[in-house]
């Protein structure tokens, strides 16, 4: 088993030199499934308060996206909660596309956003959502 600071380290290494894609696996999901299986509650305790202070948003953006596919959703939407409330837009967008995909609308009902374009996209993905109901 490796340990938690090499897992996050190769990590980081991985989402630099293959970023995470939309319909893609990346080479990080194989690292966040094994942060998930081997340090479950310290991947969480990291999730929630370390990366949010990371100064590199396009990681902290790929982190979300492959931890969204992966995690599980009694933890998952608590992070995905805080994750849209970060200042950066490119996180909040991040995290409304992760819940997209993974059809956890709800989570966006409650949100209330500030920025335009990225409202219009909310109301647009709930609208959808309604309708293929």
């Amino acid at each position: 088993m490796s340990s938690f600071n090499t897992l996050i380290s190769d990590l980081k290494h991985s989402l630099v030199n293959y970023p995470h894609e939309d319909g893609h696996i990346a080479p990080a999901a194989s690292i966040v499934s094994q942060l998930l299986e081997d340090h479950e509650i310290e991947f969480l305790k990291y999730l929630m308060v370390s990366l949010p202070k990371d100064p590199d948003i396009s990681f902290i953006a790929d982190t979300l996206r492959c931890v969204g596919h992966l995690a599980p959703p009694e933890w998952s939407d608590i992070l995905f909660q805080k994750a849209l409330s970060h200042p950066s837009i490119v996180i909040r967008d991040a995290t409304v596309q992760m819940l997209e995909l993974n059809n956890r609308i709800s989570i966006l009902k409650t949100h209330k956003e500030t920025v335009n374009w990225l409202k219009s996209y909310i109301e647009e993905v709930i609208k959808e959502s309604e309708s293929s109901n």
